[in-house]
């Protein structure tokens, strides 16, 4: 499973890609708070993708 969540009217402006998630609340579009839980992973690994006007960022510089 591969899920991407971004903003309405910043479609290509930001963007979040993740992928081995089981179970999500979030649906595409939908605004996130800082902190809230996305979903579960299926295993100990979890697919993440950051992008903003195109350009990948590191995962590491958003995630707690």
């Amino acid at each position: 499973t591969l899920m991407r969540s971004s903003a309405a009217s910043d479609v290509y402006k930001r963007q979040v890609w993740y992928g081995n998630v089981d179970v999500s609340d979030v649906k595409l579009y939908d605004y996130v708070e800082k902190g809230q839980i996305l979903g579960m992973s299926r295993s100990e690994d979890l697919y993440l993708v950051l992008m903003k006007d195109g350009a990948y960022l590191n995962y590491q510089d958003y995630v707690a």
